[in-house]
């Protein structure tokens, strides 16, 4: 199927979408027009051969021009989005790297059911300058491949958010020997250790630069033997609620130097309010003066694999 318009963006995307996902339509040839507006409504009208988009971006007018391709039964239809934003988030730390090619055809996909941001969960699948081994071996994403992806997913109007990790889930990154100062156990970092702070702020920098986003997924979930290795045999023992606070400040405090919004699961926080320690129960609601001791510019995130239904 052919596509024509006068829109430079629409055009870049529709060439990048074309490449990863085949489109169909009725007419051989389908001219395109779009208007841009601010207001939260969008629509579609489709006449013979021409198809009259109106909405606010890019990313809106592929989602769009995929509902008029695909719903027959009518020729126009006005849209009120029920939310502002729709993401999903993509795991690419377990058992294969998605490829390029496969990445960028994800990224389309989404463009076309209206999706607006993507969460990439790398946990050491990335390369991070200064630390040659991290993600060795682990089909990291270069540099040049990252910088890449976010071009990509901008161009058909998808927000990718790295979603990394920043205390534990690291036991792959944390496994060589020159990373051993780093190591609290196998899988958490030495929170207070000097080398930990400049491999997170390394991390924070690295990512403030090769991604457009504003924000930032640190993760900080499940770090449930923190303090209980390298760190008790050589601080000696303390609250693990402590230890997590510490290192809770000095992320936000390092994402505020480099502009970016932190955002963590919010697991490890509210787990000791609830009576044997699990993720999910009775939990006791989390106090004003505890409240505060949270900066300013974290946004909790919750993850819930087990639960389907609303009064839980």
């Amino acid at each position: 199927m052919g596509f024509q318009t006068t829109d430079v963006k629409l055009i870049q995307a529709l060439s990048a979408v074309q490449q990863f996902v085949p489109m169909y339509g009725l007419p051989d040839h389908l001219m395109i027009h779009v208007e841009y507006h601010s207001d939260a409504a969008m629509s579609w009208r489709r006449e013979n051969d021409e198809l009259f988009l109106r909405c606010s971006g890019v990313g809106q007018a592929l989602m769009l021009l995929g509902r008029a391709l695909t719903l027959h039964d009518r020729s126009a239809e006005s849209l009120i989005p029920r939310l502002d934003q729709l993401g999903a988030m993509l795991d690419v730390s377990r058992n294969s790297v998605y490829t390029l090619p496969t990445m960028k055809k994800f990224l389309c996909q989404l463009a076309l059911m209206g999706y607006t941001e993507c969460y990439l969960y790398m946990e050491d699948t990335y390369e991070l300058p200064g630390y040659p081994y991290f993600g060795y071996r682990r089909g990291r994403y270069s540099v040049q491949e990252q910088k890449e992806l976010d071009d990509f997913a901008a161009l058909v109007g998808i927000e990718l958010i790295p979603c990394i990790q920043t205390l534990a889930h690291l036991r792959t990154a944390i496994r060589w020997k020159y990373m051993q100062p780093m190591r609290d156990t196998v899988d958490n970092l030495m929170v207070g250790q000097e080398e930990t702070r400049e491999l997170v702020e390394a991390m924070i920098s690295h990512f403030s630069k090769t991604f457009r986003t504003r924000r930032i997924h640190l993760g900080m979930d499940e770090a449930v033997s923190l303090g209980t290795g390298r760190y008790r045999l050589y601080k000696g023992y303390r609250d693990h609620r402590d230890i997590i606070m510490e290192h809770l400040r000095l992320t936000c405090e390092l994402c505020d130097k480099y502009g970016l919004k932190p955002l963590i699961w919010d697991d490890m926080l509210f787990r000791d309010h609830t009576p044997l320690m699990n993720y999910y129960g009775d939990s006791a609601p989390v106090t004003e003066e505890q409240r505060k001791e949270y900066p300013d510019n974290l946004c909790f995130v919750y993850w819930d694999y087990y639960h389907d239904t609303q009064e839980e």
